[in-house]
């Protein structure tokens, strides 16, 4: 993975989960802890799973990306800090205020600008049309630029 695509935000986000289309990828919209935002939060939620195992199927790849999740604790309680952990397939798209780009596609958790993500009930055709290409290039990207980019080795040209 490039370094440039390795994030992790830190606030108080809640989260809105996707719907279950037969993709074996959890998916999460996360958003400001408003009831607003998080209502504004479902249009991605419903279409974001959609666009993922569309790709799915279309490329016949699957999505690749396995993040940390923590697992719930046994009867006992676990032996070391990583019993606890597991991987598991997880895509989260997150709406920033003020973010400085429109859309970042970072690995495992796309990062949008408030109005590229999220679709709020007086919202026209034109505004959730805008939001779901965003985030169908955005999440194009986890298959094209960073599943499959250019080589890290040098390319050396002989005359």
């Amino acid at each position: 993975m490039s370094t440039y695509l390795n994030a992790f935000i830190v606030g108080d986000f809640g989260a809105v989960e996707g719907e279950d289309v037969g993709s074996k990828t959890r998916f999460r919209v996360l958003t400001r802890m408003d009831a607003d935002f998080l209502d504004a939060a479902t249009y991605a939620a419903g279409v974001g799973p959609t666009v993922l195992k569309a790709f799915e199927d279309y490329f016949r790849i699957p999505y690749a990306m396995e993040k940390m999740a923590s697992r719930a604790l046994k009867a006992s309680p676990p032996t070391n800090e990583f019993e606890s952990l597991s991987l598991r397939r997880s895509q989260d798209m997150a709406g920033i205020p003020d973010l400085g780009s429109s859309a970042t596609e970072n690995w495992g958790l796309v990062t949008y600008r408030e109005e590229y993500l999220l679709v709020f009930r007086e919202a026209s055709v034109a505004e959730k049309r805008h939001a779901l290409r965003t985030i169908v290039h955005e999440l194009a990207h986890q298959w094209f630029g960073n599943l499959v980019r250019e080589t890290s080795q040098p390319i050396t040209v002989s005359r």
